[in-house]
Parts: C-alpha cells; sequence; structure tokens
C-alpha cells in the first residue's frame, strides 16, 4: 500500500561489528559549513556560549563536539503539558544538564519559557523535576497560571478589552494612513477641477485605451515588439481607470455629504460603538450569559461588515 506495488521483502543486515559500533559513538563536529558567509563568526560565538554554559554545569568535554538539542514541539496547551512531563523526566534524571540548544515553537514555547525563566535566573533542574509528584513551588505556578488567555478578574478583563481595542486600532492605522492620502490629495484636486470634468477625461481616456488597443494588435500582428506597446496601453488604460474612479469618489462624496449633512456625530459614535462591541462583549463579566453573547456577537459582527466599508468610504 506503501508503495502502490508489491515490492519483495529485502534481506536483514548483518548484526554491526564492533569497530563499527565504535565509529557511531565517535564525537561530532558541530555548527555550520564555513564556507557559508558569517558561519566562522556564529560558530565562534556558539562555541564561547556552549564553552560557557557546560563549564557551569562542570561538563568537560569540546565545545565543538557534540552539542545537543532540545526541541520541543507545537500543539497549543497539549503540547506544552506533553513537553513539561518530557522535561520533568529528564530533569528527574539528571539529564537536562546536558541539552545546549532549546528550539520550541508554539505550546512547546509555553513550556520552553518556564523552563529559560527559571534557568536563566540561577535555578537548578530540581525544581522542575518530580515527575512523580508532588509538585514544585514553580510547577505549581505554571499549572495555576496556564489558563493565562482567560481573564482571571475585571482589571485583567478591561486590560484584554483595552488591549484589543489598541490592537484594532493599530491596524487600523495603515489603510486609514492612505485614505487620508488620498483625500487629501483629492480635496486639493477638487478645488481645480469639477467633477465634469474628471467625467470628461474618463471618457476621452477611454476611447485612447480602444484606440491603444488597435495599435498594439497591429503591432502583434506585423511582428513588432510587443515591449512598448503594451506600456503604452497599461499606462493609457491606468488613467482611464484612476479618471473614473476619481469621478465616482467625487461624485459619491456629494451623494453622502446631502445624507449625513447633520447626522455625522450620530453616526460616527454608533460605528466606533458596533466595531468595539465584540472585544468588550468577549471580555467584560456583565456579558457572561453565553447566549446573550453570542446574540450580541452575531449582531456586531453583521453590523461591522456592513458599517466598516461604509465608515472607509465616507471617511474617505
Amino acid at each position: 500500500m506503501a508503495y502502490g506495488k508489491v515490492v519483495p521483502d529485502e534481506v536483514t543486515p548483518e548484526v554491526l561489528e564492533a569497530d563499527e559500533i565504535e565509529r557511531c559513538f565517535q564525537p561530532v563536529r558541530s555548527g555550520l559549513d564555513e564556507t557559508w558567509p558569517f558561519a566562522k563568526r556564529i560558530n565562534a560565538d556558539e562555541k564561547a556560549e556552549v564553552a560557557a554554559r557546560r563549564d557551569r554545569a562542570r561538563i568537560t568535554k569540546n565545545p565543538a563536539d557534540d552539542a545537543v538539542g532540545l526541541a520541543l514541539s507545537g500543539g497549543g496547551i497539549r503540547s506544552a503539558t506533553f513537553c513539561l512531563g518530557v522535561v520533568q523526566v529528564l530533569a528527574d534524571r539528571g539529564l537536562m544538564k546536558d541539552f545546549d540548544f532549546l528550539s520550541t515553537v508554539s505550546g512547546g514555547g509555553y513550556t520552553g519559557s518556564f523552563i529559560t525563566s527559571r534557568v536563566g535566573r540561577g535555578a537548578g533542574y530540581e525544581l522542575i523535576a518530580s515527575p512523580f509528584g508532588p509538585d514544585t513551588d514553580p510547577i505549581k505556578h505554571l499549572r495555576q497560571n496556564a489558563k493565562y488567555l482567560s481573564p482571571i478578574d475585571l482589571k485583567h478583563r478591561w486590560l484584554m478589552v483595552t488591549g484589543t481595542m489598541a490592537g484594532l486600532i493599530m491596524n487600523w492605522m495603515a489603510p486609514m494612513f492612505v485614505l487620508a492620502a488620498a483625500a487629501w490629495a483629492s480635496n486639493h484636486m477638487a478645488e481645480r477641477l469639477q467633477t465634469d470634468a474628471w467625467l470628461a477625461a474618463s471618457g476621452v481616456l477611454i476611447l485612447a485605451t480602444a484606440v491603444a488597443i488597435v495599435i498594439y494588435g497591429f503591432a502583434l500582428r506585423v511582428g513588432a515588439s510587443a515591449g512598448a506597446g503594451s506600456v503604452l496601453l497599461a499606462c493609457v488604460a491606468g488613467a482611464a481607470l484612476l479618471c473614473a474612479s476619481i469621478f465616482v469618489v467625487e461624485w459619491g462624496y456629494l451623494k453622502f455629504k446631502e445624507i449625513l449633512s447633520a447626522h455625522w456625530q450620530i453616526t460616527g459614535t454608533a460605528a466606533m460603538s458596533v466595531i468595539a462591541g465584540p472585544a468588550v462583549a468577549r471580555f467584560l463579566p456583565v456579558f457572561r450569559t453565553l447566549k446573550f453573547r453570542k446574540l450580541l456577537l452575531k449582531a456586531s459582527l453583521y453590523a461591522a461588515g456592513i458599517l466598516v466599508p461604509l465608515i472607509a468610504v465616507v471617511s474617505f
């Protein structure tokens, strides 16, 4: 099934000879291939760190040989729990001191951060051992605070609300900057060109695009280079699209101005409330009822889906 066809069994290899086994336990040189750029500097720095670590752990071995790494894989809290159990057993057997490198990702990073926070402060590995209990004080703290994404009290809930809003605002800064810059340019151009002028320019450029298409096709038929023709076509078509877009924006601005003339403050406040609603409902205890929260979140998301694009156009 693995190979898609019948594969005959191969003869089992002979038992390794003593000299072959001996070669398997020879020191392994660690480090990068020094023909690569900066590899020598990286190797030298790592050897110095490994030597210092081994000196503290009283390991007498050449720092260029047998660098050992421990990798803790990802998988959320399940991976963190599994990795913690493995590390506790290794620490209980006195093997953690033999690891020169630690590589982690995601859930494994939670356990890895715990290890480095303890060892980095000079604590011994015995504080993260005891795999069969009772838990040491650091392990107890780790287990009791594993739900670090769940707020503990009103203070933490409010901090998560403000943190979420700060993240949203930071994410909005870039698109709002683009919108503001475009609005500034459009405003200055609107003082010099009326809406009808953009419509006329769009018409002229659309005709020019059609002519450019004909010229481009003719050039291809006669075997001429398509480079200049494609550049001309792209420039004219782009200019036509730009002018048409500006006309639509100018026309839309006049219409929105009529609609929102006396109600911008109310509309803006309502829009911000809808956008902030999911964050507030997610963390504040007053919205703990699951049914109420689901209804509120659903309504807020629908409203945000409608209002956010509308706000972008209105802001423009």
